[in-house]
């Protein structure tokens, strides 16, 4: 993690899902969606850093750095990559694809991927004009 060995492999990946057409044939497997969520789950609770509150810390360890930037790097860029191609409601089945797969992942293990449900939920009713009752099982 402290050599950042994974960012040739996530810079190669956000630099493929910048492209829209890319981003959307991503999107429509349903292998590709499973084998990027299994990935996240991987990183879920690897920040295993705890807060110092004895004394003052003057410089955060290098372990703290390498967790939070390979989070954000391997996981919240592609995210937004992805979500940045979701403009209307052409792509609304996609859109909920993601989020019923969120929802099936947090079922399985609940600390996995909110993130990605959250944002996807935003973009879908912000963006693409779907209804909030579309997408949640309980009544609003």
């Amino acid at each position: 993690m402290k050599e950042h060995c994974y960012w040739p492999l996530v810079s190669d990946f956000n630099n493929v899902l910048s492209h829209e057409s890319v981003a959307l044939v991503f999107l429509r497997d349903d292998n590709l969606i499973d084998m990027w969520f299994q990935f996240l789950s991987m990183l879920q609770g690897m920040n295993v850093n705890v807060r110092e509150t004895g004394s003052h810390v003057e410089f955060e360890p290098s372990s703290y750095y390498a967790a939070f930037s390979c989070e954000l790097e391997a996981s919240a860029y592609p995210m937004w990559s992805i979500i940045s191609h979701l403009r209307d409601s052409a792509h609304a089945d996609l859109a909920k694809k993601i989020m019923s797969v969120c929802n099936e992942m947090m079922h399985a293990s609940f600390t996995s991927l909110h993130r990605y449900l959250a944002a996807f939920t935003c973009q879908a009713v912000r963006t693409m004009g779907m209804p909030l009752k579309t997408f949640c099982h309980r009544k609003i």
